[in-house]
């Protein structure tokens, strides 16, 4: 149902809040669209957790879809990545530690308005930060703060993914909410993807804030973000009987 009143949703997770449950249905609506399987991760919260845990929990979820996968119907080899706000970062995280390992890589990447930097200093955290928008800037800081051991690790190319080396990853698609502190994440992610030479579409949506996926029974800007979303999916993992989306 309708899950714009849950405060933490509204706001984003950070690391630090939110779960399989706030985002079984948005999930649900990706399988279903998508008609792919969709395995969530129930990562550790920080800051009882901190970085890498929450990413070596992501490799593991990915190194048992490959290894098991086979004996319930899924076919790893036809894999996409994906996640939103935080979750976006797992995933792109994920995939560059896949690359760097020499593994197979995902087919595809989602990132849903990903958190991908810990620099407040963009025009969208000026111009959607204050405070109107759900979504503020001091939230952010302060789910870096949850999340980071050590607030140096904010350059980290695994904890930060927007400072690594992008060379080499699979296609991806990023959404954005044109009313979202983190839009320049997203925005300045498609620019190093571009200079890469990564394939990448990126969808600013206008007029919706951070999480406005999780609004579709009530927004069509939502839908229509969840359709495209879904069709991408649909498109990369094309061929495959069963393929999996982690």
């Amino acid at each position: 149902g309708e899950q714009r009143g849950q405060r933490a949703e509204v706001k984003g997770g950070g690391f630090a809040l939110n779960g399989l449950d706030t985002h079984e249905r948005l999930m649900r609506l990706l399988a279903a669209q998508a008609d792919v399987a969709v395995l969530g991760v129930g990562y550790a919260l920080a800051p009882e957790r901190r970085f890498p845990h929450q990413l070596h929990q992501a490799l593991d979820a990915l190194a048992w879809l490959r290894d098991h996968g086979a004996e319930h119907g899924l076919d790893a080899g036809a894999m996409a990545v994906g996640g939103d706000s935080a979750g976006a970062n797992l995933a792109l995280a994920a995939t560059l530690a896949v690359r760097d390992r020499g593994l197979a890589l995902p087919r595809f990447g989602l990132l849903l308005y990903g958190m991908f930097s810990a620099d407040l200093d963009t025009l969208s955290h000026r111009r959607f930060g204050g405070g109107g928008f759900g979504l503020t800037s001091e939230r952010v800081d302060w789910f870096w703060h949850q999340y980071l051991a050590d607030f140096a690790q904010r350059d980290n190319p695994l904890a930060a993914p927007l400072h690594a080396d992008l060379t080499g990853l699979p296609p991806q698609l990023l959404i954005g909410a044109g009313l979202d502190c983190l839009l320049d994440d997203s925005v300045a992610l498609a620019g190093r993807l571009q200079r890469a030479g990564v394939p990448h579409r990126l969808s600013v949506y206008a007029d919706v804030p951070h999480s406005f996926m999780q609004a579709s029974a009530v927004l069509e800007s939502a839908a229509a973000a969840i359709a495209e979303s879904a069709a991408a999916l649909t498109a990369a993992l094309a061929g495959q009987r069963h393929p999996a989306a982690a």
